[in-house]
């Protein structure tokens, strides 16, 4: 028993403990030791807790995926600087963030077909694609395959599949772990409502965040509510503000709008502009509708006394 584990540890070949754990299918297995439990550990994780400072560590320190701007997130942040990048550096505008509008858009389901998910971030990724002369932000590349989206959750990979292009590669952090893409899109999916805020954590997993960010070869594409992650001292928000750093021009607001949004407290300045051409273009209407009548009312009053005149005449 104790060798079949050790064959699905190493089979996992993934040995970076700043990544996250392999993903078991839902098989009932007793352990005689906790470090063979390979639903908690990678054949790394389980050495280190089999033979604790006896076992010597080696870190791969050279590094040829990512374009050294998205890499170097992962290297401040996870790696204490000692990774050695190798890649290409030619790439213009390599990490961006797509604000989505104000207003919570998370939405999860509790009964039936059960998760959490936020169309409205899907929304922004088919109109940046479909729609690049609205953004500044431009894809860097005109292959959908070079494509792959990213989230947290189940739920908004499966509303990915049904509303983004087919050519676009989906998936959850935790399965994409171990492939890459030229262009990766990273979708946060939680908001500032009460219910996100306690699924924080689980989306702060700063290996998720690790795995999130370091499967991008040469852009990286944040679309997130960043306020729901500015307010706490997090890895997304920590994430956010380092491309915010980077240059600021990197950073655009969402262009999908609604206007169900104006039901919400904080909405789109975008959407006010909206609700008050609304009103003036209902005002205009009103006062067309209003002269209309009174031109009507005229008219009649004139067919009227014109039909009088002649019969007073007699």
């Amino acid at each position: 028993m104790k060798n079949k584990i050790i064959v699905r540890l190493f089979l996992q070949r993934k040995g970076d403990q700043k990544q996250l754990p392999h993903i078991p299918s839902e098989t009932e297995v007793s352990f005689e030791d906790e470090a063979y439990d390979y639903t908690k550990h990678n054949i790394m994780t389980s050495l280190n807790k089999l033979y604790g400072d006896n076992l010597q560590r080696t870190l791969l320190k050279e590094h040829y995926r990512c374009h050294p701007d998205i890499i170097r997130f992962c290297n401040l942040k996870y790696y204490n600087g000692e990774l050695i990048v190798y890649s290409d550096s030619s790439n213009l505008n390599p990490i961006n963030i797509i604000k989505s509008v104000e207003g919570n858009h998370m939405r999860e389901l509790t009964r039936g077909r059960r998760g959490t998910f936020n169309q409205r971030e899907l929304e922004e990724l088919n109109n940046l694609i479909m729609n690049q002369n609205n953004y500044s932000i431009k894809v860097h590349s005109e292959n959908l395959n070079d494509i792959g989206k990213l989230a947290p959750y189940r739920m908004q990979i499966s509303y990915a599949k049904e509303l983004n292009s087919k050519e676009i590669e989906k998936d959850t952090v935790h399965k994409y772990q171990g492939r890459e893409k030229p262009v990766i899109v990273f979708s946060t999916v939680l908001d500032q409502s009460a219910k996100a805020q306690k699924k924080m954590t689980f989306v702060n997993d700063p290996k998720l965040v690790n795995v999130a960010v370091s499967r991008a070869e040469k852009q990286l594409i944040v679309i997130s509510n960043t306020d729901a992650f500015y307010k706490n001292g997090n890895d997304v928000g920590d994430l956010i503000r380092y491309i915010e750093y980077h240059d600021i021009k990197n950073i655009e607001e969402g262009r999908v709008i609604s206007v169900f949004d104006l039901l919400y407290k904080d909405f789109s300045s975008r959407l006010m502009e909206r609700k008050e051409a609304m009103k003036q273009v209902k005002a205009n209407i009103n006062l067309t509708v209003k002269k209309s009548c009174i031109q009507l009312y005229q008219n009649y009053l004139k067919k009227k006394c014109s039909n009088a005149i002649p019969l007073l005449m007699k």
